[in-house]
């Protein structure tokens, strides 16, 4: 039984199938990605929690230099910021330091890897492995994995549902208690304090809520977003 590796479309034994979508060396790829990705989260981290107060001090400076009308692109700017800051604070698994960890893992399972030899479950080593955790990179078997569902784009008009194997047990659980949704807290602060400065100078205030209201509707999502992928994460009833 052959698997397709989601980003080279090469067939591999599915126990060599990193999160049940890809192969080792496409893995180290996407992990290159998550990398770069998570240095510009961590940037943004760095100073989310004093965005609010950030976002007060130059509205201010703002409605005191006369410059109202830019206080509407100012708080666009912002609360996108915000958004991006809180990401990993909201999950830490969108951390350097976990990708880092990640990558770790990674290269201790390259060096017991064998191209073309089938993988056995880390902990029933009888068991065929049914593909690789997408953290700790060890192969397990059905009983030892948390799934979830996706959907993959095939063409701009076709997509078909794929289960994926994710994370065993023991990352699957980190992975679900790594979610926090209070940090979202700060970045309603600071659509809190751009609505109070418009209710004291409403010259532009129509279009600063047009603007704020599908930045609104981010914020609220956003948290929301993440209890969907926790939710999705399930295991196989035996």
């Amino acid at each position: 039984m052959a698997a397709l590796c989601q980003k080279c479309n090469k067939e591999f034994h599915p126990s060599n199938l990193i999160a049940g979508m890809f192969c080792f060396p496409c893995y180290k790829k996407v992990l290159k990605s998550a990398k770069r990705g998570t240095k510009i989260l961590g940037f943004f981290a760095s100073f989310y929690l004093i965005t609010p107060i950030i976002a007060g001090i130059v509205s201010l400076l703002i409605i005191l230099a006369g410059l109202s009308w830019l206080l509407t692109l100012y708080a666009a700017i912002w609360i996108f910021i915000s958004l991006i800051g809180a990401f990993p604070h909201m999950h830490g698994v969108m951390t350097p330091k976990k990708v880092e960890e990640t990558e770790r893992n990674y290269e201790d399972q390259l060096q017991k890897y064998i191209p073309g030899k089938i993988s056995y479950c880390h902990y029933h080593p009888t068991r065929e492995a049914i593909g690789r955790c997408g953290m700790c990179i060890k192969p397990f078997c059905t009983e030892d994995f948390y799934f979830q569902r996706i959907r993959i784009p095939k063409g701009p008009y076709r997509s078909y549902s794929f289960e994926q194997p994710a994370y065993c047990l023991k990352c699957g659980d980190d992975f679900k208690n790594n979610i926090k949704i209070s940090p979202i807290l700060f970045t309603l602060l600071s659509v809190g304090i751009f609505l109070f400065f418009e209710l004291f100078y409403p010259d532009s205030s129509l279009y600063t809520i047009v603007v704020l209201i599908p930045l609104f509707i981010c914020v609220v999502a956003l948290p929301l977003g993440f209890l969907y992928l926790r939710g999705k994460l399930y295991r196989k009833s035996f």
